[in-house]
């Protein structure tokens, strides 16, 4: 499926999701709100849309927040993007048959 991103929409975004920032039960790393993004190579120009997101935040009361890129489709480095960090996030690979892990219960065992 096709995603466009226009530049109005880094400032829609983060309005959008800025009251679940706010709540107390919210992910945070080091008291700051942890947002993650997946495919964060096709936006536009993240730096952009990462200082778009950075200065709302600040000036609505939320303060600093803490931006992770996914591991995925060759994005490795955070820092380009303007982001603090990166997570580890394998797409699915079809080929594999799911395992379960070792420690699962083994019906008839």
């Amino acid at each position: 499926m096709e995603q466009k991103h226009l530049p109005e929409d880094d400032l829609e975004f983060i309005q959008d999701v800025a009251p679940l920032m706010q709540k107390p039960n919210y992910l945070r790393v080091n008291g700051k709100p942890l947002l993650i993004v997946y495919r964060v190579d096709i936006l536009p120009d993240a730096n952009k849309t990462a200082e778009v997101w950075r200065n709302y935040c600040r000036e609505n009361g939320i303060g600093e927040i803490h931006l992770v890129s996914a591991q995925s489709f060759n994005n490795g480095d955070p820092s380009p993007f303007g982001f603090d960090a990166s997570v580890e996030f394998p797409p699915p690979n079809p080929r594999q048959a799911h395992r379960p892990p070792a420690h699962a219960a083994q019906p008839g065992v």
